[in-house]
């Protein structure tokens, strides 16, 4: 998850520039390490067709977790639940930052985690499909689409030996629940620690968009979209808003219900431009204007595509005013010790909202900070100096009407 932060700015730079030959062999380097063919980065196994850890990078699978691995995230964990029940002498999440002589809960905790979590793959690991995919758009390698297929196959092979949901777990045998108890959850970034089936379905979700673009095939899609109804079949409407329950275990079974999200239904419908896509689009946008408010983004603006909320750009224009507004008065009267601030101080007052641009300008959807790779219906073409803006549509499977005229020269 956490290199996936990392490509949402990396991918970008091939858009920018697709001629740099040194951003295209660094492609193909970043895709060696996830692919097998890294010796130095032996993280896949090309016969399970699975990832050897749910840690990975340059240097390879980390098979074994150390209490420093954990430092200093170790004191932000204190605000989630325990990631086991189970940990010998930890009752309580502050046993993160609880290693005094005699009684090291933090080392218990690493320890029965690393037991757990550490070996084997988990779905967040589907992240590392468009780092692939960015290899395959430089090169046009069969190779790139093979493993692409191949990996993301597995995961579907996995979730129908499952009874259709997602194991968050699987062995270096590819045993699920190899190392939980034969659990199919319990594992890293999964159905029970930390924020449960929403880390599940924008995985899914991430690597199936790819897939579909590498291969045309709209089946790829049903791995996410089966995953949202696991959780939706399970929710109740409270109060005029969908609920679903997000986690999983032994104990509670499902539970940690949450407001469902609008975000993953959208994509589904974005790639597909299906009618059972639509119509869950459709039955969010109908609970919200039930509570007398249309105020998620990407709903507002699937509705203004479909003609029935005409006011959104102007609304999202003002509303994205007023938050550089705030952003820059924050910035500008900043004041305190720098020496107290945390790692992303800086990076939370970022003044430019681009979410928006993204939806009015290229009928896209803003990537989320998962590892996504930017799809959109519009992109822009200055082909020569001084002859223009060559603008190429998908309207063909997009369901709105033009209704603007294009000033440039040589649109297409």
């Amino acid at each position: 998850m956490h290199h996936g932060e990392g490509y949402v700015s990396f991918y970008p730079l091939g858009m920018a520039d697709p001629h740099d030959r040194a951003f295209r062999d660094r492609s193909i380097r970043f895709a060696a390490m996830y692919t097998g063919e890294d010796p130095e980065a032996p993280n896949y196994d090309p016969e399970q067709r699975l990832m050897r850890a749910s840690m990975t990078g340059s240097r390879g699978p980390k098979l074994q977790w150390t209490k420093r691995d954990w430092i200093p995230t170790n004191a932000n964990l204190v605000y989630y639940h325990l990631p086991f029940d189970d940990i010998p002498g930890v009752s309580s999440p502050t046993g993160w930052i609880n290693d005094g002589p005699g009684d090291d809960q933090f080392g218990r905790i690493v320890e029965t985690m690393s037991d757990r979590m550490a070996r084997g793959d988990v779905p967040i690991n589907l992240t590392a499909v468009p780092l692939v995919a960015n290899a395959f758009l430089y090169t046009g390698d069969e190779k790139y689409r093979r493993w692409i297929v191949d990996y993301v196959s597995k995961w579907i092979e996995l979730t129908e030996l499952n009874d259709g949901i997602t194991p968050d777990n699987v062995g270096l045998s590819g045993k699920i629940g190899e190392y939980t108890g034969g659990h199919w959850w319990g594992g890293y970034y999964g159905w029970k620690w930390p924020r449960g089936g929403t880390d599940i379905v924008l995985a899914t979700l991430t690597a199936s968009k790819v897939a579909l673009l590498m291969t045309g095939e709209q089946r790829w899609l049903d791995l996410p979209r089966s995953q949202a109804r696991v959780m939706r079949t399970r929710g109740e409407i409270r109060d005029g808003v969908s609920m679903v329950p997000i986690r999983y275990d032994s104990r509670r079974k499902w539970h940690h219900f949450t407001k469902e999200p609008p975000s993953p239904y959208l994509q589904l419908w974005h790639m597909s431009q299906s009618e059972q896509d639509w119509d869950q689009v459709e039955r969010l946008a109908e609970l919200e204007k039930g509570r007398g408010e249309l105020n998620d983004p990407d709903l507002g603006w699937a509705c203004f595509v479909q003609g029935n909320n005409p006011q959104f750009p102007v609304d999202a224009f003002r509303r994205d005013l007023k938050f550089v507004q705030h952003r820059l008065a924050r910035i500008l009267n900043e004041h305190g010790d720098p020496e107290t601030w945390y790692d992303a101080h800086w990076l939370a007052l970022e003044p430019l909202p681009t979410e928006n641009l993204v939806r009015l300008t290229i009928a896209g959807l803003p990537v989320h900070k998962r590892g996504e790779m930017l799809h959109s219906y519009v992109r822009y073409f200055d082909l020569e100096p001084g002859t223009g803006i060559t603008l190429k549509i998908g309207l063909d499977r997009f369901a709105l009407t033009p209704r603007y005229s294009f000033p440039w020269d040589g649109w297409e």
